[in-house]
């Protein structure tokens, strides 16, 4: 049986985001329509909680990079947060120059790809620092260079 849990909202806020107050459970799933989104509830100071969606990946440009070579990559997606952070598995693959979008709907980095990269698809894995991380299996693949 469903259960219905009401939050109620404070505006004003800084940085203009809603924060609820009293939330009990995390992590939540919240359907809407055809849309399912996690979400996670954050401590923070003067006992206060947030309600945040968990970052979400859509796509990686561009997809491979060859080996001993620099690629800018755009990672497209929802709910990155100021900070977030980008990691591809495996070695041979080095990330800096991370950066989000206005919109945080995009986060921007640059892989440098060693030359004795193996050359295989990647995982990509973006961990903003308060809401969760989430895995792009398999969107970057280093290729022979």
């Amino acid at each position: 049986m469903p259960t219905t849990t009401t939050f109620t909202t404070t505006d004003g806020t800084p940085d203009g985001r809603r924060y609820f107050q009293d939330i009990e459970i995390s992590p939540v799933t919240v359907k809407s329509g055809a849309l399912v989104r996690r979400f996670d509830t954050v401590r923070y100071p003067g006992g206060g909680r947030k309600l945040t969606f968990a970052p979400t990946v859509a796509s990686v440009t561009p997809s491979q990079g060859a080996q001993s070579s620099t690629v800018e990559v755009v990672i497209a997606g929802h709910w990155f947060e100021p900070g977030a952070t980008v990691t591809v598995s495996g070695t041979g693959v080095t990330v800096s120059n991370v950066r989000l979008s206005q919109a945080n709907d995009a986060v921007r980095a640059t892989f440098t790809i060693a030359a004795d990269a193996t050359a295989s698809a990647r995982n990509v894995t973006v961990t903003n620092s308060d809401t969760g991380a989430v895995t792009a299996t398999g969107a970057f693949t280093v290729v022979t260079g």
